[in-house]
């Protein structure tokens, strides 16, 4: 699996065994950050100022919990700007 970010406000998965990309729609800004939380769990960071929580076995993306252990609760810690 591969994870991307862009200036189109996507994210998007690829399975490169299985040439498929699954794209997810969650931000209004570019998509500047990525970090893989599990196997399964990303998150990502927008210049929106917005962090999203991706399951890539689900369809959707939901807001990225309040900051436990490693998991970021802004943009900024996800940048390790804090």
């Amino acid at each position: 699996m591969l994870a991307t970010g862009a200036g189109d406000k996507q994210l998007r998965v690829s399975d490169i065994h299985r040439m498929r990309v699954k794209p997810f729609y969650a931000h209004t800004g570019r998509v500047r950050a990525l970090a893989a939380v599990t196997s399964h769990v990303l998150l990502s960071g927008s210049e929106d100022g917005t962090v999203r929580q991706f399951d890539i076995r689900e369809a959707k993306a939901t807001r990225a919990p309040p900051a436990q252990g490693d998991a970021p609760a802004d943009v900024q810690s996800l940048l390790g700007k804090t």
